[in-house]
């Protein structure tokens, strides 16, 4: 199965969009990740995981900051053709839980979420991929969240 298969629409706002919008854009859409623009580029990630750890900690008056200030960049990317198992490893790699999917331009195609793939993999599996691998790529993921604090100005996914 390739990542095209199971990516969803990405939700997309400029780098100079307030963090307060982009929370709002994540209830209206319910989402998780918005992918953060930079004339028409792809510049950035801003996700709750990274508003509930950096946002939050950076105390009162931080709604109005922008989303270039907390985006997490540079991103890990992926082609769309490319397998799920492919994507699972890149997330486990890279201990993240969203990925962006691009076209071989470097074009936003859409976003794929760990927690979208197990209900994508088929029952005998994904090739050497099982769901409880997946299950415990995502325990991985989250354990290097609760351990570790990215928040400084050289943020990298």
């Amino acid at each position: 199965m390739k990542v095209r298969d199971a990516m969803t629409a990405a939700v997309t706002c400029d780098a100079a969009t307030s963090l307060r919008s982009v929370t709002e854009l994540m209830r209206e859409r319910n989402c998780t990740a918005v992918v953060v623009t930079r004339e028409n580029e792809i510049a950035g990630i801003v996700t709750d995981h990274d508003i509930a750890r950096r946002v939050v900690a950076m105390g009162p008056g931080v709604s109005e900051f922008a989303a270039a200030a907390v985006m997490s960049s540079p991103l890990v990317a992926i082609h769309p053709d490319d397998g799920l198992d492919h994507a699972v490893r890149l997330m486990e790699d890279n201990r993240v839980h969203h990925l962006p999917v691009t076209a071989d331009d470097g074009r936003l195609c859409g976003i794929i979420a760990l927690s979208d793939i197990p209900a994508r993999i088929p029952r005998r599996g994904l090739r050497h991929l099982s769901r409880e691998d997946v299950m415990v790529s995502t325990a991985k993921c989250g354990e290097h969240h609760r351990r570790t604090d990215r928040g400084n100005p050289s943020w990298s996914y």
